[in-house]
């Protein structure tokens, strides 16, 4: 085509003038193209950044408000919480704000636990525990960045970072958290907490560091939206769906949230991938544990990716033989599962065992907290308490 062009007008000085105009527009144009490149090849994570600033502020997160644990807590004892209530079964949220103090706790059992994790990490089918489809993204090098700067600033008496590591000096560890990498940042993340460690983003779980698998394998879960994993609970659909992801796309980084989640299991193990209702019907009170849990969703304001941590707590049953008021507001709480409910929750496994020891504990044989609430109830509309069933 150039050939034709010049051949037209025949004139070497046409030529000439037309061959300068075309390396002109030829190099015009490439210099367009580097700019555009240099545009894209900008870091990602300094545009959100800069972004997160503008949008959210200096401090998204709430980290100013982080108090210094004095001392090590690795002596304490686990607290796990009591927060079932007595009374008419309520399917809710029950969300609160998120303590930033309370985001990550620690107690005896870290050590243990840690290590444990370590094993997996280091498995050969460690992707039964951890697994994360983006690679090495913008999101999880911020998740990396920000649970660093949380537990340093929080608990310094077990661990401190420099540049490149984050060291648990106690246990004589440090990990990379920078390139290049000793494990992939999700996993050095799942070895700093207590927690399980959850990624999501467009509501899909992208990856998890998954240590206390409630019957139920990673593996078989990962990359699924929240109606996949939360369809098969009775109600959710009709109570709770539209509203949890209306939340999950308004969550903001600085309306962090807690909640708690109770779950009877039918065995002593918190690693369980098998579905509880494939195990045996319960024989003696010494198997039924409760596994109670303290859950946390928090929006990343640079990634915009969603956390989401699990505290597992796991203790016998038995041990509520010295609490027997929260025994009986448990009682009371399980009596009042919906049938649909009950059974999802695998109480035909442990309920006969479970309901024979709160008779023998407690000395009565039904629990009284939820009927007493419920007449309470009546007589406020207007009803005969009497006439309660």
């Amino acid at each position: 085509m150039l050939a034709n062009l010049i051949f037209s007008f025949g004139s070497p000085v046409w030529t000439g003038i037309i061959i300068s105009l075309l390396l002109c527009g030829i190099t015009r144009a490439l210099k367009l193209l580097l700019a555009a490149n240099k545009l894209r090849s900008k870091p990602q994570s300094t545009n959100n950044e800069a972004r997160s600033k503008t949008e959210y502020g200096p401090d998204p997160l709430g980290f100013g408000a982080i108090v210094t644990f004095q001392g090590l807590p690795l002596s304490q004892k686990p607290d796990w919480p009591r927060y079932w209530k007595p009374g008419k079964f309520q399917m809710t949220m029950a969300l609160r704000k998120l303590d930033i103090n309370n985001w990550f706790n620690y107690d005896e059992l870290f050590d243990d636990e840690h290590t444990k994790k370590l094993a997996m990490a280091r498995s050969e089918d460690s992707k039964d525990y951890v697994d994360y489809l983006d690679g090495i993204d913008d999101a999880v090098l911020e998740l990396l960045d920000t649970v660093v700067a949380y537990v340093t600033k929080r608990f310094p008496g077990i661990f401190r970072a420099d540049k490149n590591y984050v060291y648990i000096d106690h246990l004589q560890e440090k990990y990379r958290i920078r390139e290049p990498f000793d494990f992939h940042p999700l996993t050095v993340v799942g070895l700093l907490v207590m927690d399980d460690v959850y990624y999501l983003t467009a509501i899909r779980r992208r990856g998890a560091f998954l240590a206390c698998p409630s019957g139920w394998r990673l593996q078989q879960r990962i990359g699924w939206q929240l109606h996949q994993i939360h369809d098969p609970v009775p109600l959710w659909k009709e109570k709770l769906r539209k509203s949890m992801e209306r939340f999950f796309l308004n969550l903001h980084p600085s309306k962090a949230i807690q909640r708690n989640n109770l779950v009877i299991q039918p065995v002593g193990d918190i690693f369980q991938i098998v579905p509880f209702e494939s195990n045996p019907k319960c024989s003696s009170i010494d198997q039924v544990h409760i596994r109670t849990e303290l859950q946390s969703l928090t929006r990343l304001p640079r990634s915009q990716a969603i956390i989401f941590t699990v505290r597992t707590y796991l203790t016998p049953v038995t041990i509520l033989r010295e609490e027997p008021a929260q025994l009986e507001a448990l009682w009371d709480h399980i009596r009042h599962f919906p049938p649909d409910v009950a059974d999802y929750k695998c109480r035909h496994l442990w309920g006969d065992v479970f309901e024979e020891f709160c008779r023998d504990v407690l000395r009565k044989n039904d629990p009284h907290i939820g009927n007493a609430e419920e007449k309470v109830e009546i007589a406020k509309r207007g009803g005969c308490p009497l006439e309660s069933k």
